[in-house]
């Protein structure tokens, strides 16, 4: 209760400072609009949400000649190796406050927006999670006072901050969606305010200069400028491994299992003893919340990734794992192909939990072909998913705009 009390104060306190604070910002804003000639679009500011995607995002730009600064609220504890310029939450100033419920993120939220309002032109945002996003009264305001100060603003969806699964999906006739595994985890999805997503949808849709949207995040989305699926890597840093040689001719399944509903883990389980009961000599090693480091390790060792069964699309895992040159097993959506073209010629196994034991048997007999959907694997990212593809992409994109 006191906990309680005191939050509700402090969400008092930081309405009343968003409401002190609007003159100053808004004057900035009419100055950097007034003198908006300082600048040039090679300036760009990627957050706050910790998108570990963007750190690959801005190394591509930055190969084009941009400077880009990538700035996140929080990092996640199996992401302590990851490079964001910057993480406020490690500030030893933000965490004294924190830890004493002083919610200093609003004040922090304040300087942040200040700041890169001085030195950035061009925006690269989630839909939500944004700079002054926490914050009582400028959450609203924070895309408009942007674009008052000629900002160019461009949204990329991360998954959560667009999705409403009962409202988008519940009338598509299709077995496996998001939303047969929210609807197994009711834990997790009772949490989902559905309708809080969509108004915030809406708000951005109508302030964003450019949207990029891909995968199955267009089942949610109303306005999709660019059709790009923004997730890449250096493929320098990811360099397929010889595997050692082993004491017996096991294969190892690996799976990395988040969100175990949402993954079909269950089904993977299920499958892979239905293989062992007939005789195959396979391992599956499950990993969940491990350090990347280890993740990494075991992706290089393992003979097959199995990515997700339900959601019907691909995603970074699965991205680096064909990096690797290892064959890829996970369910892509057949009504998405048409929205995603490139999918046409991407290597991985299609699965469902319906056919996942014949199709993990065929590739099981089949060695041989493991090595060809590798190979093919690590054409395809290099073709649709490298810092030399997205960077010339996202540099189209902000070069068009006016």
């Amino acid at each position: 209760m006191r906990k309680t009390k005191i939050k509700k104060i402090l969400e008092i306190v930081a309405g009343i400072g968003d409401v002190l604070i609007f003159p100053l910002i808004l004057l900035v804003c009419l100055i950097v609009r007034i003198c908006k000639n300082r600048y040039s679009k090679q300036r760009v500011f990627m957050g706050t949400m910790c998108i570990n995607n963007w750190v690959y995002v801005a190394e591509a730009l930055r190969k084009r000649g941009y400077f880009v600064k990538v700035v996140v609220w929080e990092r996640p504890m199996h992401e302590k190796n990851v490079p964001y310029d910057y993480v406020f939450s490690e500030n030893k100033i933000f965490g004294i406050f924190r830890n004493n419920y002083i919610r200093v993120d609003y004040f922090y939220g304040y300087a942040i927006f200040l700041w890169s309002v001085l030195k950035f032109d061009i925006f690269i945002m989630p839909f939500r999670d944004r700079i002054l996003d926490r914050c009582v009264l400028l959450g609203k305001l924070e895309l408009p006072l942007l674009k008052f100060a000629n900002k160019k603003i461009i949204l990329n969806s991360y998954g959560s901050d667009i999705q409403t699964p009962r409202k988008s999906l519940s009338h598509k006739k299709i077995k496996y969606t998001l939303l047969t595994g929210y609807l197994e985890d009711t834990g997790y999805y009772k949490n989902l305010d559905e309708n809080r997503i969509l108004r915030n949808r809406i708000h951005c849709e109508k302030w964003a200069d450019v949207i990029i949207g891909a995968i199955d995040h267009l089942d949610y989305l109303k306005r999709v400028d660019v059709v790009l699926h923004m997730r890449c890597l250096d493929l320098e840093k990811f360099v397929p491994k010889r595997v050692e040689k082993r004491d017996s001719d096991k294969l190892i399944i690996l799976h990395a299992a988040n969100h175990r509903a949402l993954k079909g883990t269950d089904y993977i389980i299920k499958a892979v003893d239905a293989l062992k009961n007939k005789g195959y000599d396979i391992e599956l090693i499950i990993l969940e919340k491990c350090p990347y480091e280890f993740l990494r390790k075991k992706m290089e060792e393992a003979d097959i990734i199995i990515d997700q069964l339900i959601i019907g699309a691909y995603a970074r895992f699965a991205i680096e794992a064909m990096s690797l040159e290892k064959p890829v097993v996970c369910y892509l959506r057949e009504d998405l192909f048409d929205k995603n073209p490139i999918w046409r010629e991407c290597p991985i196994v299609n699965a469902n939990p319906d056919n996942l034991v014949q199709v993990l048997e065929s590739l099981v007999r089949n060695k041989d072909m493991l090595r060809v959907l590798g190979k093919r694997g690590r054409e395809y990212v290099k073709k649709y998913h490298s810092l030399e593809y997205i960077g010339e992409k996202l540099s189209e994109i902000i070069e068009r705009l006016d």
